[in-house]
């Protein structure tokens, strides 16, 4: 497995020797929309904001912009072209941000090392239609209708028309560097702050009944199957048992250590006070070391947006090596994960968890992964 993640690493970064460390800007999301606040001179106006959706409450030369606050820090500024409600119907927020905030930056004075045209062609962005006329159209008028397309996992395509007649259509790569508007070393150092300072949980999702489940004959054990990752032995499965009330829980017994782990590994409830000690790749094949509750770590990925799938590689009945994968199919990546957990946490839920996370790695690149375990 660890020359698995070596060849993973090589793949998305290539060999370089040396990282330079970046400078994360506080209270925005990223780098660059810290820059574009200060380039519209909008920074006090920003902070004074309450946390929230924000739309049409700001302006940059006329035109209304959407700025979305959480937790005291600015997490999207753009173009207002989308409305609270049809963000809320379409549900496609990573990206609806990404082209109000992509509009946004390429009308304003950037410090850039190359001009427009040439940026687009880099970030294989194609835009079909004037900007400046897409921008005061929409913003004139919401009722133009849209679809968005998601072109074999890898492009996605957005297309606004009215009466029949297409007005603009904007094409762009799934890939979390251009949607984030972040380069490696900063959405990984953004990382590792994130995850040290992640204390918050949210409780697990439990079914009211068991509709749809298999019980086990033998065990009593019910099993919601869930989606498979790349073979059915990575797995969105869970397991549950029926309390004295007749409701069902997620099942924690040292007598299924399997299934136990499975559950305790993927959920944001049920692990405790069990935490995990990861050894993070980062940028240029180095490695930061961090201590953060397994809980804490789930209901990050959860609130991220990722699907876990989770696997087993090996058992000798005491310690089970595990694979998890935190899939972002929206923003095009994925985190994956190796881990040991020892069966006694079953029972304790307040041990260690010793594990690895590479972060960050294209979905267009996971595959190789998988390919080299076959090896």
């Amino acid at each position: 497995m660890r020359h698995c993640m070596y060849i993973v690493m090589l793949l998305m970064y290539g060999c370089q020797a040396v990282a330079e460390d970046v400078v994360v800007a506080a209270g925005y999301g990223s780098n660059l929309l810290h820059e574009m606040a200060a380039a519209m001179h909008l920074e006090a106006r920003l902070h004074s904001l309450t946390d929230g959706v924000h739309w049409r409450e700001l302006d940059y030369h006329g035109h209304h912009l959407t700025v979305i606050k959480t937790e005291g820090c600015i997490e999207h500024l753009g173009y207002a072209l989308f409305t609270s409600s049809q963000r809320a119907l379409s549900g496609e927020t990573a990206v609806f941000n990404f082209i109000e905030r992509y509009l946004l930056e390429c009308d304003l004075p950037l410090a850039r090392p190359m001009n427009l045209a040439t940026k687009m062609k880099i970030d294989h962005v194609d835009i079909q239609c004037s900007l400046s006329s897409l921008v005061c159209t929409l913003q004139a008028d919401t009722t133009y209708a849209f679809s968005v397309e998601n072109n074999s996992g890898r492009k996605m395509s957005m297309h606004w028309s009215k009466g029949g007649e297409t007005l603009c259509k904007v094409t762009f790569p799934i890939d979390y560097e251009l949607l984030s508007g972040m380069e490696i070393q900063e959405r990984e150092q953004r990382l590792i702050a994130d995850l040290r300072r992640s204390t918050k949980t949210v409780p697990d999702l439990l079914p009211t009944s068991t509709e749809g489940m298999e019980q086990s004959q033998a065990t009593g054990i019910y099993l919601l199957s869930g989606e498979t990752y790349y073979s059915d032995d990575m797995s969105a499965n869970h397991y549950y048992r029926m309390d004295e009330q007749g409701r069902l829980r997620l099942l924690c017994d040292p007598r299924h250590p399997l299934e136990s782990i499975a559950n305790l590994m993927t959920s944001t409830s049920l692990a405790g006070q069990t935490k995990v000690s990861l050894a993070l790749d980062i940028y240029a094949l180095r490695q930061d070391h961090l201590t953060v509750p397994l809980t804490g770590l789930n209901t990050y990925m959860l609130r991220h947006g990722c699907k876990v799938f989770f696997g087993v590689m090996d058992f000798n009945g005491q310690k089970a090596t595990c694979m998890l994968v935190y899939k972002n199919d929206e923003q095009g990546y994925h985190h994956v994960m190796k881990a040991e957990a020892d069966v006694g946490l079953i029972e304790r839920t307040d041990g260690t968890i010793e594990a690895r996370l590479t972060p960050y790695i294209p979905s267009s690149n996971v595959l190789y992964l998988f390919d080299e375990l076959k090896k």
